[in-house]
């Protein structure tokens, strides 16, 4: 049931899978265990329990790769053993998002194990660890965003039986509030601090199409996806050094304890964490013949993943 979906438009994986270069998504998330009062029930948000069963052209998007998505226990094993595919998507499980309501020390916890997972294993000295966080304005900024120069995505966006929050007449030539990005690498000179890219326009910025604009360049994409990324600046400007380092630490210090307890409220038992992201992609595109159960939030869609997942590229041809 529900209206056809129509999105003509590529995704970076359809342009990965096109150039025969390997990715996966490691999800670990699971559907409303935590009963959190920051994600309830919203007709408009499509990663909400409401919508879920209404097509969405972020989902769509994703669901083409849906064989693509697997356990990051699995991404323990291949980052040991060097059998990582090219590009790495990581959603970190809900309660390590570092969303506010959420325990920040977790969030930390869940970097910490990722890069000392990378580190120490065979591929990390052609390894970029990238981490970006999406739901920008939680805190003050007084930094007007800028205007000047920026292009509209020049791509369909109105979907009919859509959630998607875009119009045909809503102009996206504007950026929002600033987030914060970080770059791990061996090829990231010592104590960096990025702000504004050189190109590829005077008005070019680091803004979150720099995350495909980036993909397209490290992996020599034929063609970029909108005028948007054409645009953003990429962040492979930033790997400036001629071989890479040989200092980055094996080990990250232990996120601090709370400073007061935090009891959660209870959790559902929902079955496997690292399952349950999986299935309901694969249900949403009539893989399984079961339903996802009923659930206050359901997180790990394209939609959190494409703006929130650190990403990880390995650079064997690239340097």
């Amino acid at each position: 049931g529900g209206s056809t979906v129509t999105f003509p438009q590529k995704t970076i994986f359809d342009s990965l899978k096109s150039h025969g270069v390997s990715f996966g998504f490691y999800l670990n998330s699971t559907c409303g265990t935590d009963e959190n009062p920051c994600h309830g029930e919203d007709p408009h948000n499509p990663d909400s329990a409401s919508a879920i069963n209404t097509p969405d052209v972020a989902m769509e998007g994703v669901g083409r790769h849906k064989d693509r998505f697997f356990s990051q226990e699995l991404f323990y094993h291949q980052a040991a053993s060097g059998t990582l595919p090219r590009l790495v998507w990581l959603h970190p499980p809900i309660q390590a998002c570092d969303h506010p309501c959420h325990d920040i020390a977790k969030g930390e916890r869940f970097l910490k194990d990722i890069y000392e997972a990378l580190r120490a294993g065979p591929n990390w000295h052609r390894t970029v660890f990238f981490v970006a966080y999406d739901d920008a304005g939680g805190f003050y900024d007084h930094v007007v965003p800028p205007s000047e120069g920026v292009p509209s995505d020049d791509s369909p966006c109105h979907i009919p039986g859509s959630h998607s929050r875009c119009g045909p007449a809503f102009d996206f030539r504007r950026l929002g509030l600033r987030t914060s990005a970080m770059l791990i690498s061996p090829w990231v000179p010592k104590g960096s601090v990025f702000q504004r890219p050189t190109g590829p326009t005077p008005t070019s910025e680091f803004e979150l199409t720099s995350i495909p604009a980036t993909v397209k360049r490290l992996f020599n994409l034929s063609v970029f996806l909108t005028a948007r990324d054409a645009w953003a600046g990429s962040f492979d400007e930033l790997l400036q050094t001629t071989r890479p380092r040989d200092d980055t630490p094996i080990h990250l210090p232990d996120a601090p304890l709370p400073s007061r307890p935090w009891d959660p409220p209870p959790q559902k038992d929902i079955g496997s964490p690292s399952e349950m992201p999986r299935t309901l992609i694969l249900d949403r595109f009539d893989a399984v013949n079961s339903r996802p159960q009923h659930c206050s939030s359901i997180h790990g869609g394209e939609r959190e993943m494409e703006c929130a997942g650190p990403g990880v590229a390995n650079l064997k041809q690239q340097r």
